[in-house]
């Protein structure tokens, strides 16, 4: 025995001691975080998913669902119910280790057991919402020619010869043959080297022009692509169809598990942070009701002010004023009075806007919103009040930025045909891939599914030649010439040009490159900032909203009462849902209008339903229904209080 180990023994040996004199492990209860290592394996014995290194099962049985482990010989699970939990489209180890979650409740640490688990289908809005039909040939073309900025796009990078190149793992090449002006790239399958897919094995037949892969799909075929498994259902001449709706093929498993620790639910839970995602649906403020929001969070030096009367506005209170924003010189940005937006006389800018309808707009004291500093420039003011506010572009919208001055090409060349990878097609479509199916993916021309496989979907664009389209923006034109499609457009100087990360105006264009200015339209200019209060509305103290959590007796109580319904669509892992619920709809502005709606919310991400009913395809979803359950607006996405009372008041109206 050496040194280190008999320095070692005594605490081992206390270790031992204590741990005989400990008491019985407390029970696992829901919310606990439990720390284990599993296997699980199919009623065959094969093994399904482990949380062992793959050297540790090497003798063992693979079932078509395994994948090596390379991580940590444990994981951590909550235990409970899956309430609450998104379980829809996640892996198939996350599936499992969802369903030992459940499972868990009423064991110990240290417990070695095994446990039979199940799963019931995914639920689906249609019989077939889970099948994907792919084709029993697949063909890949032996040569391939396309510009050297077509490749570059497509592999991130330079062009030389001898590069590998891959359009399907099955068929690898290589370019032959690089040009100033084009790229050729070779292909052939591997020579000796069995060919297969999840779906089975594969028969190569070639031709002068290409190789037709031919896939030897049997039915009942247990197949895994990607995180998900299914199982292969009827298999046709030229296609067969995978049932990806179970979570685990419609097997059983029998998992062995090792419970390592246990560690206690917190007693306070904090929900998620949202994640900041731009909400489908959701229309960009005008440049006008930009400039607006943006100004009034700049105040600093007011001057020439009229006196008011009545209480003035303390934090929290709903103010209702007008408003005017002109340059220095006197030239018009926005403003909320109809008389100086129609004068003829007065000057605008370039990018003026016409609000929807001219009227007051109700803003929070001491709220920041959307105008970071509102509070110093409503808190105190009176019903009457005038307020004039000179800003200099320090304090107002600073310089113009060179960096955000940039250049873009008026024409762009692209493949008609694309490929996408699977998972990214679900996700971003919240759908399986269906052969021939048009789906949304560029504007101006839609895109049809031509080809499925096990990694990716092939979209090819429905483009007419010589067709045209209009925009705020421009005019856009469409040209094909074989594979290609280009679009031109011919710009509108002047006119805002939205991307994603902002709003531009495009400054300038040659015909072959058009710049867009992402400065905001003041930067490096003086604004004057006109304010008038019409009212100011006490904050009411302790209002909630009095929710009906059945979509059919809240839709009977508001035909009943002859009120509109607001009817929320949510979900329990939705943060944006959470901060509609605790930060949106409390705001002053809603409040103010909760007497005139009957409050109806429903977890759409589990009564799917309703998901369907209304067209739901993100969270969260508001619709404004009519007291006769009639749909009168569709709110896609999250809104801030302003502009969400504003849509609900245009439906009141």
């Amino acid at each position: 025995m050496n040194l280190n180990m008999k320095s070692k023994l005594p605490m081992a040996l206390i270790t031992a001691i204590l741990a005989g004199c400990s008491s019985t492990p407390a029970t696992i209860r829901t919310g606990d975080r439990v720390e284990l290592g599993f296997t699980c394996r199919l009623t065959d014995g094969e093994i399904a998913a482990t949380t062992k290194p793959d050297s540790a099962v090497a003798g063992d049985r693979k079932s078509p669902f395994y994948l090596p482990r390379t991580g940590p010989e444990t994981v951590t699970i909550l235990a409970g119910p899956l309430d609450g939990r998104k379980h829809d489209r996640v892996s198939f180890e996350d599936e499992i280790m969802n369903r030992l979650g459940v499972a868990l409740v009423g064991l110990g640490q240290g417990d070695r057991t095994v446990l039979d688990i199940r799963a019931e289908r995914y639920p689906a809005a249609s019989p077939k919402d889970r099948f994907v039909q792919l084709a029993k040939v697949r063909k890949r073309p032996k040569e391939l020619r396309m510009s050297r900025e077509e490749y570059t796009a497509r592999t991130g990078k330079t062009p030389e010869a001898g590069q590998s190149f891959a359009l399907d793992p099955l068929v690898p090449g290589k370019l032959r043959e690089v040009t100033d002006k084009e790229v050729v790239a070779v292909f052939s399958p591997e020579k000796d080297k069995p060919l297969t897919t999840p779906f089975g094995p594969v028969v190569v037949h070639e031709t002068p022009t290409q190789y037709e892969l031919e896939i030897m799909a049997e039915k009942d075929r247990l197949v895994r692509t990607g995180g998900m498994v299914g199982r292969i259902g009827t298999v046709n001449g030229d296609s067969f169809e995978v049932d990806y709706g179970h979570p685990f093929g419609g097997e059983k498993l029998r998992c062995e598990i090792n419970i390592a620790s246990v560690k206690p639910a917190e007693k306070k839970a904090t929900g998620p942070e949202p994640v900041a995602v731009a909400a489908s649906g959701t229309n960009p403020d005008t440049h006008a009701e930009k400039v607006f929001d943006a100004g009034m969070a700049k105040m600093a030096s007011m001057s020439g002010q009229g006196a008011g009367t009545g209480e003035a506005a303390n934090s929290g209170d709903l103010v209702t004023l007008n408003y005017t924003v002109t340059l220095e010189d006197g030239t018009l940005v926005a403003t909320t009075l109809e008389k100086t937006a129609k004068d003829q006389t007065v000057k605008k800018v370039a990018w003026f806007r016409e609000p929807a309808a001219y009227a007051p707009v109700e803003l929070v004291a001491g709220k920041q919103e959307l105008m970071p500093g509102l509070a110093e420039a409503l808190a105190g003011m009176r019903p009457g009040e005038r307020k004039r506010i000179v800003l200099t572009p320090d304090k107002a919208f600073g310089m113009t930025d060179p960096q955000k001055i940039k250049s873009f090409p008026c024409s762009q060349t692209f493949p008609k045909t694309i490929r996408m990878p699977a998972d990214e097609y679900v996700k971003r479509f919240s759908s399986f891939p269906v052969m021939n199916k048009d789906v949304e993916l560029l504007p101006y021309f839609k895109s049809r599914v031509t080809e499925v496989t096990e990694h990716d979907v092939a979209l090819e664009f429905q483009a007419t030649d010589g067709a045209g389209f209009s925009e705020n923006f421009g005019s856009i034109g469409v040209s094909l010439a074989k594979d290609r499609i280009t679009t031109t457009l011919k710009p509108l100087v002047g006119a805002a040009f939205p991307l994603k990360d902002g709003v531009g105006v495009i400054s300038a264009t040659d015909g072959t490159t058009f710049t867009v200015d992402f400065n905001n339209p003041l930067a490096g200019k003086t604004i004057v900032l006109e304010l008038e209060t019409i009212s100011v509305a006490p904050a009411v103290q302790g209002a909630s909203i009095d929710w009906i959590d059945d979509h059919d007796a809240g839709l009977a109580r508001a035909k009943q009462e002859g009120k509109p319904v607001f009817l929320m669509l949510h979900a329990d892992w939705c943060g944006w849902c959470k901060k509609t619920f605790t930060e949106i709809l409390p705001d002053p502005r809603i409040m103010a209008l909760k007497d005139r709606f009957v409050w109806v919310r429903v977890n759409s991400d589990k009564e799917l339903k309703y998901k369907q009913l209304y067209g739901q395809n993100g969270f969260p979803m508001m619709v404004l229904l009519g007291a006769d359950g009639k749909v009168l607006k569709k709110i896609d996405g999250f809104r801030e209080a302003r502009v969400l009372s504003g849509e609900m008041k245009a439906v009141l109206n």
